[in-house]
């Protein structure tokens, strides 16, 4: 073996990932849906999961770009609301308090 080989990749086809608020996805379905692609198994709403979610973490590596970025109340709720707008009984308002965002 050239000891300058990387060593095989092993990726297992079907295992489970536990994902954000208990949802259950294959890893080729949470790739798939990181992609931009159609998950092949995963329920709608986890799928719907799946993609706010991608689509918030977009965003905060956008916010990261920035030369100041202000953690704020107001911050954390938006990113709640765009991780759960596909249920909206989801409210951001029991995610963020001051006293969270202090410590």
């Amino acid at each position: 073996m050239d000891e300058f080989a990387s060593p095989p990749v092993v990726r297992p086809q079907h295992s489970r990932l536990q994902q954000y608020r208990g949802f259950d996805a294959t890893l080729d379905d949470t790739a798939a849906v990181a992609l931009g692609e159609e998950p092949l198994d995963a329920p709608r709403e986890t799928q719907q999961a799946l993609e706010c979610y991608r689509n918030a973490m977009t965003y905060v590596l956008q916010l990261a770009q920035e030369p100041r970025v202000e953690a704020s109340e107001s911050l954390i709720k938006s990113l709640h609301f765009m991780m759960t707008h596909y249920d909206l009984k989801n409210s951001p308002r029991q995610v963020a308090t001051r006293s969270h965002l202090r410590s």
